[in-house]
């Protein structure tokens, strides 16, 4: 399937999605609930299959996944297109395309780093690290320090799966909320 059929098929779910909800129930309580819930459940998922593989994705194809995650959030809150974009995400506590996808990474680099020593993925792994060559280690050195992360990649520190899950998701969610709140601020400058 090529780029503009998924892109299409996206964009059509999103407006059959946000029909059924505006003729149904939207304006009950839970409509509006029920509607995230499918954008997170069921559009996300389908967007970011296999992000945590994608390395050194364009400023061209991240445009795109933002674009979009706030069609969906405008065509669902029934906003105009000239709304912020920060303030599409920031009330429901949603975060940008590109930190969904840096959580992915980062949950890989966990992944990879605790399977067995003789796993092929092990190896990928230890070899990447090891030699600095580009992929996903290069990647997400550059994400443990820009979300301030404990480094498990160089450092002696580990975490069980869930701990880890948890730091990850709240570091991002930190640093996105700092960044909509000056992407807010620089809107209405």
């Amino acid at each position: 399937m090529s780029e503009k059929q998924k892109y299409g098929k996206i964009f059509t779910s999103i407006i059959e999605f946000s029909s059924i909800l505006q003729d149904y129930r939207i304006d009950t309580l839970g409509g509006m609930k029920a509607g995230l819930d499918i954008i997170e459940l069921a559009l996300i998922p389908s967007l970011l299959h296999n992000a945590d593989t994608w390395f050194d994705i364009d400023f061209v194809a991240e445009n795109k996944l933002e674009s979009i995650q706030n069609t969906m959030f405008r065509y669902l809150f029934g906003v105009p297109l000239i709304t912020p974009k920060p303030i599409l995400r920031f009330d429901f506590g949603h975060l940008t395309m590109r930190e969904k996808v840096h959580i992915r990474k980062l949950n890989l680099l966990h992944h990879l780093k605790n399977l067995p020593s003789d796993s092929l993925g092990s190896e990928f792994y230890q070899l990447q690290a090891k030699v600095h060559l580009p992929g996903l280690i290069k990647e997400c050195r550059t994400l443990i320090r820009m979300y301030n992360l404990p480094d498990i990649i160089d450092g002696q520190q580990n975490f069980p799966k869930e701990k880890w899950k948890k730091l990850v998701k709240r570091a991002v969610r930190d640093v996105s909320e700092l960044n909509a709140k000056k992407e807010f601020e620089a809107t209405l400058n």
